[in-house]
């Protein structure tokens, strides 16, 4: 099991301005199975994604959700 721990680096006026496509992409990991979990950080200062598969597939498959940006 991999757990993918995201922090914002942009202010979170940003981050809002992109939550629907982002949640749109959450759904769908949902729906093909790929989630096991995921969540909010509180303080909203990012998130996390629980799945099983390999590191390098995990870095993959998370490039393509609309409010990724690597940095």
């Amino acid at each position: 099991m991999f757990i993918l721990s995201l922090t914002y680096t942009a202010p979170l006026s940003e981050v809002n301005a992109h939550i629907e496509p982002h949640l749109a992409w959450v759904a769908g990991g949902y729906d093909s199975g790929t989630f096991l979990a995921s969540g909010r950080k509180e303080p909203r200062t990012g998130g996390s994604f629980w799945r099983w598969e390999s590191a390098a597939s995990s870095r993959l498959w998370s490039r393509p959700t609309p409010s990724f940006s690597p940095g």
